[in-house]
C-alpha cells in the first residue's frame, strides 16, 4: 500500500513539473 501511495505522489509531482514547463513554454512563445 505504501509503495502505491509513493508512486501516486511521484506521478503527481511529474505532472505538476510538466504542467509548469508547458506554462513556461507558452509564456516564452508569447
Amino acid at each position: 500500500m505504501i509503495e502505491m501511495i509513493e508512486m501516486i505522489e511521484m506521478i503527481e509531482m511529474i505532472e505538476m513539473i510538466s504542467l509548469s514547463k508547458i506554462k513556461l513554454d507558452k509564456a516564452h512563445i508569447l
